[in-house]
């Protein structure tokens, strides 16, 4: 109750007091505090904007290894972690770390601060290339400081929302995330974005096939957009056969992608991939073509997505 006054201005509702108390005992508080924080009613306080501002204001450096380093805002809940380590997602960093070497060419979709992408440009070395989306334009902005801090040439972040065709999007940041509970909503007809959201311009990857060139790895974190990225990229993975490394999250893709994980994925088994999890251990759990197995699997986790592997085969 404390939470809601506090960050809401107000009592919890009887809906928003069962959801949270069921929550209680399975939760640490800062998850809990996390998810009023990632409420569109919050985004909407003036408490919000403010914190916004700070947050880009005040920034930190952070040594990431290899003589890199990356600027991260200290009031972000997401980067706790990072601040204190150096270390973001460690399973998937191992995973790039073995896939890319000099020369080769990755392109991320959902950048974030640039944790793997500003690693990724130093390990493929200047023979080698690393062609980054990231929707939020302070995020986006935040890496291109990065990339100039650390001399990185073979480096190019776009401030562009990645989806199944070119579109105006509604971005939406939660604060204290940066962007880590992010949504697009395809429906942007409504009207101009307000304090808490932005509209973004979205492309497909099979319009940029020109600029991208050879991708040997595709690597994707976009908080349910997956499905979206997938279906824009059909032309794409049928030529380039790339490495894909991502983020599934059954919930977030049925919100924004509008698909299901089954769906999703059937997209890729029909191009030939084959499925493995990336276990936080760093595990490697193999599941072929069974797309079903995957998302029963990442319906049993008690984390609220799974990280994926997935190597070109030849297609069905």
């Amino acid at each position: 109750m404390a939470a809601y006054r506090l960050l809401l201005g107000r009592a919890p509702d009887p809906d928003g007091l069962r959801t949270f108390g069921a929550l209680v005992g399975r939760s640490s508080v800062p998850s809990l505090v996390g998810a009023l924080l990632a409420s569109e009613e919050f985004r909407g306080t003036p408490m919000h904007a403010a914190l916004v501002r700070r947050e880009h204001e005040d920034l930190r450096e952070v040594d990431v290894g290899g003589g890199l380093r990356l600027l991260v805002s200290p009031h972000d809940l997401s980067n706790r972690g990072l601040l204190e380590s150096g270390v973001y997602e460690s399973h998937v960093a191992a995973a790039l770390d073995a896939l890319l070497s000099p020369g080769r060419a990755l392109c991320a979709v959902g950048a974030n601060v640039g944790y793997h992408v500003i690693r990724a440009a130093h390990r493929v070395g200047a023979t080698g290339r690393v062609i980054a989306f990231e929707a939020n334009p302070d995020n986006a902005q935040l890496v291109a400081r990065s990339v100039a801090r650390n001399g990185l040439d073979n480096l190019t972040i776009l401030p562009l929302a990645v989806a199944d065709r070119s579109a105006l999007l509604r971005y939406v940041a939660a604060q204290g995330t940066n962007g880590a509970v992010a949504s697009l909503d395809a429906d942007a007809r409504g009207g101009a974005a307000s304090d808490a959201t932005q509209l973004v311009q979205a492309v497909s990857l099979d319009q940029l096939r020109s600029l991208l060139g050879r991708i040997d790895v595709l690597q994707m974190d976009v908080e349910g957009a997956e499905g979206l990225v997938l279906r824009g990229a059909r032309e794409l993975l049928a030529a380039s056969r790339p490495t894909i490394l991502a983020e599934l999250s059954l919930g977030q893709l049925e919100r924004t992608s509008r698909m299901t994980g089954e769906e999703t994925l059937g997209l890729l088994r029909d191009l030939g991939y084959a499925i493995s999890v990336l276990r936080f251990d760093g595990a490697v759990e193999s599941f072929g073509r069974d797309v079903e197995g995957v998302c029963a699997f990442a319906r049993a986790q008690p984390s609220p997505h799974v990280d994926l592997r997935c190597d070109p085969g030849p297609p069905q």
